[in-house]
This record gives structure tokens, C-alpha cells and sequence, in this order.
């Protein structure tokens, strides 16, 4: 309904006590009844804030340190630029909650030298196998390998040849049916 109110003027934008919207349309003051969204929930948008509510809860929960979060942190600074860490974390875990899958974390990440390998340790929450990567501090995959991994801590050595001096590690579930990953985990073995 077009306005002619001296009180607003032709140009008036905006609302009124939350019940009327003004807006100037084609140089005419409109206003006009302030819709009021319906809030469904149907089950698709209750299943979405469920899946929300649990992702935020693993990221703030007890299992998500610090360093895990740098790792995190990391993994965005060299594969998804732009993003942080955050936004890292929450679409691995979104992609694999919206496939239906066991979300697996694997946190607590460590590279250390070994003589002249390459020992890498970890946790993960949930059992099944684990692939370990190793990428170059470009962020260029190098190799990996799969473990069997129970609840708890998990572990495997690289020979020092097949892995430069220095890099990255990541760890993501291999198991069907479980999804997830770790952050990029530095290392130094010089």
C-alpha cells in the first residue's frame, strides 16, 4: 500500500514497532504488514540442529585440545584458504553426520623421530582403521598407511626414507561407515 504521510516521508525505510514495514519502491513510500515467519520443525530441520548442537559439543568437549585445534588451524591455512580451522572441522564432521556415518575423532597427533623413522601416535574415540598421511611442508601428500586401531591410542612408524625431514601428519578413518579426520600435525626430524 503506497503512503503519503507526513509524519514518515517517501523515503522511510524500515519497521514500525515490529508490526509495519516501510520501504521506498520506485521512488513511492511503501508500507506494508510485517510478515512473521513460521517456525516449522519438521524433521529434516530437527535432525539439522541436532547435527549442529553435537558438532559444536565435539569442538568445545573435552577430546579437542589446543594443539588440536592448531592443527586444524593448519590443515586450512594449506588446503582450504580462507577458512579457519573451525570451518575446517565443521565440514568434515557436517559431510560425515549428513552420510549417516560414526563420527570418529582422532586427536592427540604426535610425529617423533625414532632413530632414523618416523613414529606417529594418537587417539581416536571410536575402534576401526586409521590412515595416517604424511604431506611435505608444501602440503603435498607423501604417503600414507593404514592401522587397526581399538579405542584409545594408536600408533605406526614411517621409515625415515619414505618421509621428508619435515612436514605435516593427518589422520582420518578408513573403516566403512565412520567419518571424520584429524587436523595437520607439524613435525621436525632434523
Amino acid at each position: 500500500m503506497q503512503h503519503f504521510s507526513l509524519l514518515l516521508g517517501p523515503h522511510a525505510k524500515g519497521s514500525i514497532g515490529g508490526i509495519l514495514t516501510t520501504a521506498n519502491v520506485k521512488g513511492r513510500g511503501v508500507i506494508k504488514v510485517k510478515p512473521i515467519p513460521a517456525y516449522t520443525n519438521t524433521p529434516g530441520q530437527a535432525t539439522q540442529r541436532a547435527n549442529w548442537k553435537a558438532i559444536v559439543a565435539l569442538w568445545h568437549g573435552a577430546l579437542y585440545l589446543p594443539a588440536d585445534k592448531t592443527a586444524f588451524n593448519t590443515k586450512a591455512t594449506r588446503t582450504r584458504r580462507g577458512l579457519s580451522g573451525w570451518n575446517v572441522f565443521v565440514s568434515i564432521y557436517r559431510t560425515a553426520f549428513a552420510a549417516g556415518l560414526t563420527l570418529t575423532s582422532l586427536t592427540e597427533i604426535t610425529a617423533v623421530k625414532n632413530v632414523a623413522d618416523l613414529d606417529v601416535d594418537g587417539l581416536s574415540n571410536d575402534a576401526g582403521n586409521v590412515k595416517i598421511s604424511i604431506y611435505s611442508t608444501t602440503g603435498s601428500f607423501i604417503t600414507s598407511s593404514d592401522v587397526a586401531v581399538a579405542v584409545g591410542a594408536f600408533t605406526d612408524t614411517f621409515l625415515g626414507a619414505d618421509v621428508p625431514l619435515k612436514g605435516f601428519v593427518g589422520c582420518e578413518p578408513s573403516a566403512v561407515g565412520e567419518g571424520g579426520a584429524s587436523g595437520w600435525y607439524a613435525y621436525d626430524l632434523t
